[in-house]
């Protein structure tokens, strides 16, 4: 909109849109593999045209309460995170991050 810097005021009217739709869910495309030294986590790149990132969490017990009991690992911007294995987590989660933090359910 055309506006006036000195009285501060628009031709038409101005309106702020909050991003409440998260990206889609990770899902079942996680998978996990293991060396002598790390768990290596991969999953599917999640279609969205504002991800931002992963947020990548753990667990030590799978039945742990998602996401008051999970701990955020990392939230990489690629599809893959690796995690010690001398680590006490033994569950891992993976949502997807738009622009505004919100995270899918998953």
């Amino acid at each position: 909109p055309a506006c006036s810097a000195a009285a501060n005021t628009c031709s038409s009217p101005a309106s702020d849109l909050i991003d409440t739709d998260a990206c889609g869910a990770v899902g079942a495309t996680l998978r996990v593999t293991t060396d002598l030294v790390d768990a290596g986590l991969t999953w599917d790149a999640v279609p969205c045209g504002d991800l931002s990132a992963y947020g990548v969490f753990g667990a030590t017990s799978y039945s742990a309460a998602f996401p008051s009991e999970w701990t955020l690992l990392g939230s990489p911007a690629s599809t893959s995170w690796g995690d010690a294995i001398s680590s006490e987590v033994v569950a891992y989660r993976v949502v997807s991050l738009d622009a505004c933090g919100n995270p899918s359910a998953d």
